[in-house]
């Protein structure tokens, strides 16, 4: 598997964002620019034009939530879930290992075509 696979599946992404009591809507936003972001600029990510098209957040309890993140590669959409936590004015997300194993899937069925 890439490198940007494992980078992706492992990493936690910090955004500082101002005042308290935030909604369900404002997370998902938060999130979806936070990993498009890090999908943008992550030097191994990039070649993989990865477009995070929506992020819907459930509430787990009180600073614990539970994301499902739309993701398209190649025109296809793909739904992969993200823990998330939120503290005062901080955010974290992180992506379950094995979550972006459909760039991987993909990549090796262009090498095998």
């Amino acid at each position: 598997m890439k490198k940007a696979v494992q980078v992706v599946v492992s990493m936690m992404i910090i955004a500082v964002m101002s005042g308290c009591g935030m909604s369900t809507e404002d997370i998902g936003e938060t999130v979806k620019t936070s990993m498009q972001e890090t999908l943008s600029t992550d030097s191994d990510l990039q070649e993989y034009n990865l477009k995070v098209d929506n992020v819907q957040v459930f509430k787990k309890n009180e600073n614990s939530y539970k994301g499902l993140a739309s993701i398209i590669y190649k025109g296809s959409s793909h739904d992969i879930t993200v823990e998330i936590l939120v503290d005062g004015d901080n955010v974290m997300w992180e992506a379950a290992p094995g979550s972006f194993m459909f760039v991987a899937q993909e990549e090796l069925q262009n090498l095998f075509q």
